[in-house]
This record gives structure tokens, C-alpha cells and sequence, in this order.
């Protein structure tokens, strides 16, 4: 409606829809996608042509009207209301009254026009910031009830949709807010051009191991359609996109100017001689977002009776805010607070905090920084350092318990809630992923100026704490902190850079007055240095030996071990209760020496020169006579040193 009388806009728009329930049916899937491969009854390679030719014309007929929307600043009362819809995946993709159902509900939507222009005062009294804040168009979207269920034969899942919380449910009802923004100002360095903000406040799922099982077997049974992977070869030659474009010469001359420039710039603020510049495009803030996410909770339960949670992982306050700009992307990451609870404590105790962190409100558990940056940007040498990409990450404190019973217990429930066939499945894939960036690693070559850094990464790592415990007593205390890391990646050189200051292994056993087990002694546990030097030796560079292929260069500070027998015979009793681990972690390792032989074998066409300074301090090693006595034998290694030419 335009000039609405009930509204205080220029333009409304009412769009409502009733609830609408669609069925999965694999019949009429796969026929429909049958039917759309390339050769049968439709080239599908003409038909995107086609449909992108008619899509381009849309475009360009409608930028006059659009640019003419915004230069008046016309106001648009906008109201969606869509009835929460909902997709039914029956067994074998068939429907029937007795089949068992995945239920996707996809939930309520609502997008509204906030509206803004009830109280405008005059510029003289309002602050700049009230102005810049008027100019922007806002909308608020909102989904409410998004759910997942499984239904098995007979269960009423009519009645547990419309439920807060049931048996069936899977995926709890989660409601999403966004709030959208655009400028009505264009090209204001001070005003982004859209701000998006959005907030989840509760992600819940709670699923049982029976019903893993369930959900997996019934997507399994679905017969999905065969994807061709076999390179289309059509009659009709089709012309590329730029050619399939409509020819714009019929078109009014006094358009040309409209349709060429961005259907969102306010071509007044142009003039015929403005040369524009790059540095208020790089200022240019064109999204703003912000979301964040304020919990997670992932309930693993076991289906005897009724469902009894086995393990809680619930995380706190997940978000991201960035800015994207005409030559450059940052985004912040961060993470507040981490949980892993094991709730199948007998006696009615509280439940054992597997994984745990700070309980600071204001610090982070996690943050990561992510900026990617333009080369052509004028500021990309003196604000981005000649860096592409930088990634920096700072990790505070977590606390990890290692209870053998609670150790025991999850990993047997996860054995048996994942189905064999789903642990070959994702063998085969990793094997597959791992050939791939193999090829991808052989055949990338670096091209790039040698002074761009590709990849620039910052790793600090605060504290790591482990405790080794049963159900009896407390065996060890491990506490490992100060881990500093970087790497810079470069055509012609990647260097890697790790350190760890501290490592400290305490005993348990209150008797003993040799606590700590193993220690420090210095500044430092070791300092590792890596530099590559790719094609370095390739061609004439072969027979100059003053070149390398690598430099390496570590220190080792000297490591204080008591060695207790008793403390030892209780970490190996701690070890053998996970002999089904033990057995996969021999597996991995025959495998792995296996691939380094391969490897090996592949270098010794041509040798791999590597340059080596190490410098090992050799441990101190304490064997006390008993845990409660100081008399002891005490053997210091000296030191060790590695060095080579060529």
C-alpha cells in the first residue's frame, strides 16, 4: 500500500502465511533430480544461462528504481509473519502412518520495520551521534521454536511439537534474534554502511545413545539420489556469462550512468572530475556484525526406563564481532567459560567436572583475532605489516580431571552409541582428505612477492591443569603453562617458533616428601626454532652448500625427574584400565612409522638439507631410597650438543 493511511510510512507491506507441512518423499526427489541432469529433457547448463541472463536483466531494470528509493528516502512499514512450517523425513524416505519420523520444524518468522520517525527533533539541539544513529533503515527478524524430533511408529508428535520439552525431542525449542540496519548515507567513513547483530540466547540438544542410533539408521535408509560425477558433455555450445548477458545499447542513454554504478551509492554526491580515492574506501566500513551465543548444552543420556544423563558439555557465552572493509576483514572470537560433566555418579554425589575453567566473568577462557588483508590496499605495508592473513589466539586456564571410572564409563558409551559402519565411513574420508592435501601440497608453489607474508599466526596458551585420580585416591598433578607459539609463512621462507616455560609433575600421596616428580630447573623446559627455505637447493642451487633446505635450532632446559616406584606402578595401574586405547594407540604409531618410511623413501631421490644447532641439557635424575627418605642417587647427564655442515 502506498501512503498508508493507519501508518506513519510511505509505502507498507503485509506479507502473513499459514503453517505448511512438507513431506520427504525419495520417489519424487530423485526423480526431480533425475530429471534436471544435463541431458535429460533439460540441459541444465542452458537453463543456468538462461535463468542468469534473465536475473541480470531484473537487475539492471530495477537499479534506476532503486537508486531513486534511496536519493527520496522513502520509508517502508514492513511486517512478515510466517507460521512455523515443518519438513517430515520418514524411514526409507516413504511416508506411512507407522513410520518412524525425523521432524524439522523450522519455526515462526518474523521480520518487522522498526519504526524510527516518531520524535525527530531539530539538528541544531540533536548530538551528531543521535543524527548518525536516525540514518540508518532497521529491521528486526526473529525466529521462534525452531526444533528438532524423532518420532518413533505410534508416538504422537503432533502433540510434543507443540510441547516446551519431550521424549522426542532432540533439538529443544530455540529461539534466534537478528537485528539488521542499513545507512541511508552512503560513503560516510563515521557510519557503517550495515550493521547486523544477532543473539541466540539457549542452543539445547539432548539426545540418548538409542537414539543416535535411531536418527542414523533412518537417515541411512533413505535412498538419496546418485550424483553423477561424470563431466556433463552438452550438444549446444553455451556461451560463457559474460556473453549471455543482455546487450544494454537499447537501453535509455540517460540510464547507462544508473545502471552502471552500485545499485546502493548515491550518485548526487559524484561530480565528473572526482578522482576517487583509496583511502576513504579503505575506511569505508561496509558490514558491522556482532552475534554471540549464550549457551550451550549437549545432554548424552542412556534410554533404560526413562533417559539419564551420562555427560553435560555446556559452553558459555560464544561470539564473534568483526568489521568488513573495501581491503581488509577482522573478526574477534571469543569464548567465556567450558564445561564436561559426568552425571552418572552413584549415591546421588554431584557430578565430576571432567572439563572446567575459570569462573571469572571477565576474562576470557578463549579469544581469537582474525584479520585478512588485500594486497592492493593502499595501507597493506605500513598497517598490515605486508601480511595477508594474521591470526592470533590467547588460551587463559582450563582444568582437566582424569577419573579412570568416569574415563571408562563415556568412552564405552560412545562406543555404543556410534554404529560401526559410521567409524569406517569416517576412516575412508579422512584417507581420502588426506591424498588430497597431499596433491594440494605438491602442486602449490610459491609465486608470490617474497616480502608478503601469506600467514602470520600468534598462539599463547596460559595454563593447562590435569588431575589423575580413581575412585579411591588422587594419583598425580600435572600442571603445564607458559606455551608461546608463532608462525610466519613467506614464499621463499616459513619459520615456526614454540616455547614452554613450565612443566611441573606433582605426587599425590600426602606420606611422600618428594612432591614434585618432575620440575624445572631455569627459565625455560625448551626453545624450538624452525626455518624452511622451499626450492632453496632446486636447479644450480643443488651444488652451492652453503644453502639448506631447513634450519633448526632447539635448547632444552634441564628437567629434574624423581623417580618413585610406587607414584610409577600407580600411573601404569591408571594407564592399563584403557588397554582398548592403549591397542589403538600402538595401531596409530605402526601406521605412522609406516607413512614416515614411505616418506623417507620418496626424499632419498634427492637429500633434504637441514641445518641443526641443539643444545640438550640432560636431565637431572633423582632415585631416593624411598618416598619418605633424603638419601638418594643422584645422576646429572651433562650436556648434549648437535651440530652439522655441509
Amino acid at each position: 500500500e502506498l501512503n498508508p493511511e493507519e501508518s506513519s510510512g510511505d509505502q507498507l507491506l503485509r506479507v502473513h502465511s499459514q503453517p505448511v507441512e512438507i513431506i520427504y518423499d525419495a520417489v519424487t526427489v530423485n526423480s526431480m533430480v533425475d530429471f534436471f541432469k544435463t541431458g535429460k529433457g533439460v540441459d541444465l547448463e542452458f537453463l543456468t544461462s538462461a535463468t542468469l541472463s534473465k536475473l541480470e536483466e531484473i537487475k539492471e531494470k530495477t537499479a534506476a528504481g532503486l537508486f531513486h528509493i534511496i536519493e527520496t528516502r522513502k520509508v517502508l512499514d514492513l511486517k512478515i509473519d510466517l507460521k512455523p512450517s515443518y519438513l517430515l523425513i520418514p524411514m526409507s524416505g516413504f511416508y506411512s502412518d507407522t513410520a518412524d519420523l525425523i521432524i524439522v520444524d523450522f519455526g515462526s518468522f518474523q521480520l518487522n520495520s522498526v519504526d524510527q520517525f516518531g520524535s525527530i527533533s531539530s539538528p541544531s539541539s540533536s548530538s551528531l551521534e543521535e543524527i548518525m544513529n536516525r540514518a540508518y533503515e532497521r529491521y528486526d527478524v526473529g525466529l521462534r521454536r525452531v526444533q528438532l524430533l524423532y518420532s518413533k511408529s505410534g508416538e504422537a508428535w503432533k502433540s510434543a511439537r507443540l510441547q516446551s520439552s519431550s521424549v522426542q525431542h532432540i533439538l529443544q525449542p530455540m529461539d534466534f534474534t537478528l537485528h539488521l540496519a542499513k545507512c541511508m548515507v552512503d560513503k560516510d567513513v563515521r557510519m557503517p554502511r550495515f550493521k547486523v547483530s544477532g543473539e541466540l540466547p539457549l542452543l539445547h540438544i539432548k539426545i540418548s545413545d538409542q537414539k543416535i542410533q535411531n536418527v542414523l539408521e533412518l537417515v541411512d535408509s533413505i535412498p538419496f539420489p546418485k550424483m553423477d560425477s561424470s563431466p556433463s558433455t552438452p550438444n549446444k555450445k553455451v556461451l560463457p556469462l559474460v556473453e549471455a548477458r543482455p546487450q544494454r545499447a537499447s537501453l535509455n542513454p540517460a540510464l547507462l550512468t544508473i545502471v552502471d554504478t552500485d545499485s546502493d551509492e548515491d550518485i548526487s554526491e559524484k561530480s565528473p572530475d572526482e578522482d576517487p580515492q583509496h583511502s576513504s574506501l579503505e575506511d569505508l566500513i561496509n558490514v558491522h556484525f556482532k552475534f554471540e551465543v549464550r549457551e550451550v548444552l549437549l545432554e548424552l543420556t542412556r534410554q533404560v526406563d526413562q533417559e539419564k544423563t551420562i555427560l553435560s558439555f555446556s559452553i558459555c557465552q560464544l561470539g564473534a564481532e568483526g568489521k568488513i572493509r573495501s581491503f581488509d576483514m577482522s573478526v574477534t572470537s571469543y569464548l567465556k567459560r567450558v564445561s564436561l560433566n559426568y552425571c552418572d555418579v552413584p549415591g546421588g554425589r554431584s557430578p565430576l567436572h571432567l572439563i572446567s575453567s575459570s569462573q571469572q566473568q571477565s576474562s576470557n577462557l578463549l579469544k581469537v583475532e582474525f584479520i585478512k588483508a588485500d594486497p592492493s590496499g593502499p595501507s597493506f605495508q605500513t598497517l598490515f605489516n605486508n601480511t595477508e592473513q594474521t591470526l592470533k589466539v590467547e588460551f587463559t586456564s582450563l582444568d582437566f580431571l582424569l577419573h579412570a571410572k568416569a574415563l571408562l564409563s563415556t568412552v564405552s558409551y560412545l562406543n555404543s552409541a556410534m554404529p560401526p559402519q559410521l567409524s569406517a565411513v569416517r576412516d575412508s574420508g579422512s584417507k581420502k582428505q588426506m591424498e588430497t592435501t597431499a596433491r594440494s601440497q605438491t602442486a602449490s608453489k610459491g609465486g608470490k612477492d617474497s616480502d608478503v607474508f601469506s600467514f602470520k599466526l600468534f598462539a599463547v596458551l596460559g595454563c593447562f591443569h590435569v588431575e589423575v585420580c580413581d575412585d579411591r585416591r588422587s594419583i598425580a598433578d600435572i600442571r603445564v603453562q607458559g606455551i608461546d607459539a608463532s608462525v610466519s609463512v613467506q614464499a621463499k621462507e616459513t619459520k615456526v617458533f614454540a616455547r614452554l616455560l613450565d612443566m611441573v609433575v606433582t605426587d599425590a600421596n600426602p606420606k611422600t616428601i618428594h612432591r614434585q616428580v618432575v620440575s624445572i630447573v631455569g627459565k625455560e623446559v625448551f626453545s624450538f626454532e624452525l626455518s624452511l627455505f622451499p626450492g632453496a637447493t632446486e636447479g644450480e642451487g643443488y651444488s652451492d652448500t652453503s644453502k639448506v633446505d631447513g634450519n633448526v635450532k632447539m635448547s632444552l632446559g634441564c628437567i629434574q625427574i624423581v623417580y618413585l616406584h610406587q607414584f610409577l606402578m600407580s600411573l601404569l595401574m591408571f594407564v592399563d584400565n584403557f588397554q582398548t586405547a592403549k591397542e589403538a594407540l600402538s595401531a596409530a604409531t605402526a601406521q605412522a612409522a609406516e607413512k614416515a618410511a614411505s616418506s623417507v623413501r620418496d626424499f632419498a631421490q634427492k637429500s633434504f638439507r637441514l641445518s641443526m644447532d641443539i643444545k640438550l641439557k640432560a636431565p637431572l635424575i633423582i632415585i631416593p631410597q624411598s618416598s619418605t627418605s633424603k638419601n638418594a642417587l643422584v645422576m646429572d647427564l651433562g650436556l648434549i650438543t648437535v651440530g652439522n655442515s655441509f
